[in-house]
């Protein structure tokens, strides 16, 4: 990853740690990783990641921290970033419409 953007990114999140550090610096440190692990992927995508990236998932409910990291590293790569409104139930939604398909088990 040298000379590449993901080259640039912090790769010891918690080297630092002691019985002092705050929870606080410890959760961000966390949502760090987070933010930069999806970073990554989106970047070896490379052109085949779409212009639009959608978070959903109930983690990004009540977490503007995640989000605006999301956000700030999504821009970087000259993608947009898109939040639904209701994105905590997407993945119920797949699922209940998942129910009308029949799922075929490999055989051997």
């Amino acid at each position: 990853t040298a000379n590449t953007p993901v080259g640039e990114l912090v790769i010891a999140h918690f080297g630092k740690v002691t019985r002092t550090t705050s929870l606080q610096d410890i959760a961000a440190g966390l949502l760090h990783c987070i933010a930069v692990e999806t970073y990554k992927d989106i970047y070896k995508m490379g052109s085949q990641c779409p212009r639009y990236v959608v978070y959903i998932g109930s983690t990004l409910n009540n977490n503007p921290v995640l989000r605006t990291m999301l956000a700030q590293y999504t821009t970087a790569l000259d993608k947009k970033s898109h939040f639904p409104e209701h994105g905590a139930y997407a993945q119920a939604l797949g699922a209940y419409h998942a129910k009308d398909f029949v799922l075929l088990e490999a055989t051997p």
